[in-house]
């Protein structure tokens, strides 16, 4: 605090985000790596649902000893890279062929409020996994880690079905998504 004056860094994220020229900076930075005009539209689209809808995650974080990261501040990036994982490097294994229906059953699966609920109900519970590891940053491999099993869990999901299995699953999802 400065003169009474606290510093933009020290605010947190919730308060940081009401600002328009932080909220814009913010969704310009995590959407500048995605070229493809329509993903970079769609994950911009994903960023401001969070920021109007969802503020509610950064609620409750777990304390961690993170020296001079927030937690709240690595939240966002591991929204990222879940999204990427799934929008802009799905696995090869669905990429190989071009009208793999997996690929398109695992996209439609990507559910950000799912995504995020099960961010703050599984953070909390992994947070002292890693502390045996000295030298890494535990905070930031924690959050790569639930990223990482979330889309691994979506993975899962779409294996072993058949055309049948697949085809169905996505006329429903898209009329689910539809009504959303």
């Amino acid at each position: 605090m400065i003169n009474g004056v606290t510093e933009f860094n020290d605010l947190n994220i919730k308060t940081k985000l009401k600002e328009e020229f932080f909220r814009n900076g913010l969704i310009k930075t995590l959407s500048s790596s995605i070229i493809s005009l329509e993903m970079k539209s769609k994950f911009e689209g994903e960023l401001n649902y969070i920021f109007d809808n969802r503020l509610d995650i950064f609620d409750n974080l777990p304390n961690l000893n993170l020296d001079d990261d927030k937690l709240e501040d690595l939240i966002i990036p591991c929204i990222r890279r879940a999204w990427s994982l799934v929008f802009i490097n799905p696995p090869t294994l669905y990429t190989r062929s071009r009208n793999d229906l997996r690929l398109e059953l695992f996209k439609l699966l990507w559910d950000v409020d799912q995504f995020l609920d099960y961010l703050v109900d599984i953070l909390p519970k992994s947070i002292n996994n890693l502390d045996i590891f000295e030298n890494i940053d535990r905070a930031s491999e924690i959050l790569n880690l639930i990223s990482q099993n979330y889309v691994n869990g979506l993975i899962s999901k779409c294996s072993n079905k058949t055309i049948e299995e697949l085809t169905i699953e996505i006329r429903d999802l898209k009329i689910k998504n539809t009504l959303k």
